[in-house]
């Protein structure tokens, strides 16, 4: 975990509990999380001490992105460790946090432990997410 923290500050159209919740729903995480690649399967227990694995099917084959949700406190806050085999070594910690604005949210995406050039990957995927919930809302 040598890699120094990155933070991502994103703004929304909508309430912080319909992003926080686009984190925890299995439709909702289909349409914007690696909406490049297909999602194969989708398992999440989403309560503290639960885990998760979402394996995505890219050109490199299956890739599986698991952790352990470590707390959920909606609409405010999530925080899990993510592990990613493929593509860093180790696990890293991933903590999101929910605000609102005027007229929609802030969400503040903090992610220790990964190369920094993974956050344009989230930007990325923070754009689509912009995008869908528009369209849900």
């Amino acid at each position: 975990m040598g890699s120094p923290p990155f933070k991502i500050v994103w703004e929304f159209d909508t309430s912080p509990a319909e992003v926080f919740d686009a984190w925890l729903d299995p439709v909702l995480i289909r349409r914007w999380m690696f909406a490049r690649d297909e999602i194969f399967e989708i398992k999440l227990d989403p309560r503290v001490g639960g885990r998760f694995s979402i394996v995505e099917t890219s050109s490199e084959g299956q890739v599986d992105h698991f952790g352990e949700y470590r707390k959920i406190e909606r609409p405010s806050l999530l925080v899990f460790t993510l592990s990613v085999p493929l593509h860093f070594s180790g696990s890293s910690l991933v903590k999101v946090e929910f605000a609102p604005r005027d007229g929609g949210s802030f969400m503040i995406f903090t992610q220790t432990g990964v190369p920094k050039e993974i956050a344009e990957e989230w930007r990325d995927m923070f754009g689509i997410l912009s995008t869908v919930l528009k369209k849900a809302s």
